[in-house]
C-alpha cells in the first residue's frame, strides 16, 4: 500500500516550536579589508571622487570639477548611485564626451562598486571565527572564490588537520565525494565558493555558516542563511555570520556617502531578520574596524538628516525605515562626536516574541542602554516592486513569515519521516518539490 502524504502547514514560530527548523541566531560581522590589490583599485578610484565630495552637506558636487561642463549636468547629485544613474543616460553621455574630468568621476563610480565587493578579510578573521565553534561542530565557510577557499582552507588545515578541512573545487571528479564525506561526518569544516557549494548541495547537517558577502539583503544572502536552518534531527541549534568587510585604508572611505549605505544595510538586514522572527546581532572583528564603524556610523547619520530625500526614499522597508530613524537619533544623541564605541552594536539580536503582533504591524526590538524594550508600529505593507518587494515576498513564502504572500511552511509526512522543508533553490524549483 502506498503511504499516504500530509502538507501541514506552520508558522515560524511553530516550526521552530516542532523542530522543523533550528533555533538560530546570527551575526552581522564587521571586518577591516586586507590589505590587497583590490583596495587599492578602491583607494584610486575613491581619488577623485573625494576631490569634490562636500563632507558637511554629504553630495558629489560635480560642479567643481575643471573646465566647464554641458548645462544638462547638475550641480550635485546626492549619491554615487545617482551619478551613475545620470552618467548612463543621454545627457550623461554626452557629459562624458564634452568633458574627460567628467568622464573620470563617472568611471571611478562605476568601477569603484565591483572593486568593493572584492575586498576579502584577512584569513585570520575567518579562522578566528571558525576557531569559536570548530572542532566540535559543522562549520560551512562560504568566500567569494576558489582561491580565496584555498588560502583559508591551507591555514586550517595546519590547525585542524588534512581530513578534518574540506575545499572542494567545482568540476573536479572528487567534488561530491568530498561534499558527501563532509555531510556524513559529525563535525568538520568545508570551505567553498556559492558554485561549489549553493544550489543543488543539501548540507542538512551544518551548524555554523560563515558567509563572506558583497552587498546587502539579497537572494544569495536568504539561500545561504537556509543552509544552518534545517534540522533534521529536530535538535539544532544553528549559527549565522554574514561578514561585512570595510576598507582599512581610510583614504579609501567615503564617510558619509559609504556611512549611510553601511546604515541603510543594517536597516535591511533588521528587517529580514524580522521577517525570520529572529533578529541580528551587530558585531567587530576587532578595536580598529569598531573605530572605523563607529566613524562611518556618524557620519553616515549625518548624511541621512541631510539627504534631501526622506528616510522613507533611502530605504523601501518600513521596519527597515523605523530602524533607521532609531539609529539616527540614537547616534545623534551619544555627546561624545568622536567615540570609538559602535551604536550599531549596542542593538542585540533576539527571537521576536511570539506573542506580538505580524512582523509588518509590530517588532520588538531593544535598547541596552536602558534596559527597557519598546515596539514600534507600522501601518502598511509598502505597495512596489524594487528588489525588496521581491525578496520579501521570497522570504515570505520560504519561512512562513505570516507578512506578503501568506503561505507558511510545508512538510511532507512519510511514514513518519520529515525530509527537509525549507528549500533554499530559488530558481522554482522549490515549488515543484513541495507543491508550494
Amino acid at each position: 500500500m502506498t503511504p499516504s502524504h500530509e502538507c501541514k502547514r506552520f508558522s515560524v514560530d511553530e516550526a521552530r516550536d516542532a523542530g522543523v527548523v533550528a533555533d538560530f541566531e546570527w551575526d552581522v560581522y564587521y571586518a577591516h579589508a586586507a590589505t590587497s590589490t583590490a583596495q587599492e583599485e578602491v583607494v584610486k578610484s575613491t581619488a577623485s571622487i573625494r576631490d569634490v565630495y562636500d563632507g558637511e552637506k554629504h553630495k558629489i558636487r560635480v560642479g567643481d570639477l575643471d573646465g566647464d561642463l554641458p548645462s544638462t549636468v547638475p550641480e550635485t547629485f546626492e549619491t554615487l548611485t545617482d551619478l551613475r544613474s545620470f552618467s548612463q543616460s543621454k545627457e550623461g553621455a554626452n557629459a562624458r564626451e564634452a568633458s574627460s574630468e567628467f568622464d573620470k568621476l563617472a568611471t571611478d563610480a562605476f568601477t569603484r562598486r565591483p572593486k568593493r565587493w572584492q575586498l576579502f578579510p584577512p584569513v585570520e578573521t575567518l579562522v578566528e571565527l571558525v576557531a569559536r565553534h570548530a572542532p566540535e561542530q559543522q562549520c560551512v565557510v562560504l568566500v567569494q572564490s576558489y582561491e580565496q577557499a584555498q588560502q583559508v582552507g591551507d591555514v586550517l588545515r595546519k590547525r585542524y588537520g588534512e581530513d578534518f578541512v574540506y575545499t572542494p573545487d567545482s568540476g573536479s571528479s572528487e567534488q561530491f565525494d568530498e561534499i558527501k564525506d563532509f555531510r556524513d561526518r559529525e563535525s568538520g569544516i568545508i570551505v567553498g565558493p556559492a558554485r561549489v557549494l549553493g544550489t543543488g548541495v543539501d548540507l542538512p547537517n551544518a551548524e555554523i555558516a560563515i558567509n563572506l558577502s558583497k552587498g546587502g539583503v539579497n537572494a544569495s544572502l536568504i539561500q545561504r542563511i537556509g543552509r544552518v536552518l534545517r534540522n533534521p534531527n529536530g535538535d539544532k541549534e544553528a549559527k549565522f555570520y554574514h561578514l561585512v568587510t570595510l576598507p582599512s585604508d581610510p583614504q579609501g572611505l567615503l564617510l558619509g556617502e559609504d556611512g549611510r549605505r553601511l546604515l541603510r544595510r543594517a536597516s535591511e538586514f533588521r528587517a529580514l531578520g524580522a521577517r525570520l522572527r529572529q533578529l541580528p546581532s551587530y558585531d567587530v572583528a576587532d578595536e580598529a574596524t569598531e573605530k572605523t564603524l563607529a566613524t562611518l556610523e556618524r557620519r553616515g547619520a549625518a548624511a541621512v538628516t541631510a539627504d534631501e530625500r526622506s528616510v522613507d526614499e533611502i530605504v523601501g522597508d518600513e521596519i527597515a525605515q523605523e530602524f533607521l530613524r532609531t539609529v539616527r537619533q540614537t547616534i545623534e544623541s551619544v555627546s561624545d562626536a568622536e567615540t570609538n564605541e559602535s551604536i550599531l552594536r549596542t542593538f542585540n539580536g533576539s527571537s521576536i516574541d511570539r506573542q506580538a503582533r505580524p512582523v509588518a504591524e509590530a517588532v520588538k526590538r531593544h535598547r541596552p542602554d536602558d534596559g527597557q524594550q519598546s515596539t514600534f508600529e507600522t501601518e502598511r505593507e509598502q505597495d512596489d516592486t524594487d528588489e525588496m518587494e521581491q525578496l520579501r515576498e521570497l522570504v515570505d513564502t520560504y519561512t512562513g513569515s505570516p507578512v506578503g504572500t501568506g503561505r507558511s511552511f510545508r512538510k511532507t509526512v512519510d511514514g513518519g519521516e520529515i525530509p527537509r522543508v525549507i528549500d533554499t533553490e530559488f530558481d522554482g524549483r522549490g515549488e515543484s518539490l513541495y507543491g508550494a
